[in-house]
């Protein structure tokens, strides 16, 4: 049976995040040189990821797409997770494809799913621990690393946004801390900060948030973690922006 995406109880303290948000994100470590996409030889981006993947690829491929100058493919797993390698392996899965697939750009965004007591290294971490963390950011190095390793030119790796629960927003600090420090040991790929993306004006979660023409409208899914369409889309958009930004193909902010 596929591992549940509902946040287990945890029995002890949450450790303190290492990073605090920020509403830009992390300037890249280099800055890509390779010669600007054209229709004719168009920048190949491949996004992947577990079911927060779902809203926020189909939009983002999309923004990519109308630039006439990106081709894009989408691989995300629902119910997948970094920590469950035993229901889905996601590092042999893009060792098995990367060759095949290969792309110039990775967008990756998992943690949905993460909230699992894992095995790592040869031994058992239970969630919310010191060693959980260090667990964690071992898989997420690992996962980058097989990005790098298959030749990507650069890799994008979205954090998570803020979560109605209290205690997945702290978890969601954490896991965004583990992202960021895996990143900034490699040149190739850069950590993007979504934290206060989603935020709204008091500075909290909240299911409606204005979309770019000023309207109400819902962002976030029933579950307080995934988004909805109007939010996969905002999402997308950052993102893409960025993308554009670093190759020189488009303003799209």
């Amino acid at each position: 049976a596929a591992p549940s995406t509902t946040v287990p109880s945890a029995t002890t303290t949450v450790p303190s995040p290492t990073t605090t948000s920020a509403t830009e994100p992390t300037v890249p470590t280099t800055v890509p040189s390779d010669p600007v996409p054209t229709p004719d030889d168009p920048l190949k981006v491949w996004i992947v990821g577990d079911s927060l993947v779902e809203m926020f690829g189909p939009e983002l491929r999309n923004d990519l797409a109308a630039t006439g100058v990106v081709v894009s493919e989408i691989d995300f797993r629902f119910s997948s997770s970094l920590v469950r390698r035993d229901y889905f392996d996601w590092p042999a899965h893009v060792a098995g494809r990367i060759t095949e697939v290969r792309p110039d750009v990775i967008v990756a965004q998992f943690g949905g799913n993460d909230s699992q007591d894992m095995y790592y290294d040869g031994e058992y971490r239970t969630l919310d621990t010191d060693a959980w963390v260090e667990g964690y950011r071992g898989l997420v190095g690992d996962l980058m690393d097989v990005f790098v390793e298959g030749g990507t030119e650069q890799v994008y790796w979205v954090g998570l946004p803020i979560m109605r629960s209290e205690q997945f927003t702290q978890r969601a600090l954490v896991y965004n801390g583990a992202y960021r420090a895996e990143a900034d040991e490699r040149d190739t790929v850069r950590y993007i900060d979504v934290f206060d993306l989603f935020k709204d004006e008091s500075g909290g979660y909240s299911t409606y948030l204005p979309n770019e023409d000023g309207e109400m409208v819902i962002m976030r899914s029933a579950d307080g973690v995934h988004y909805a369409l109007d939010g996969g889309r905002k999402l997308a958009r950052y993102v893409a922006a960025i993308i554009a930004d670093d190759r020189g193909f488009a303003d799209l902010r």
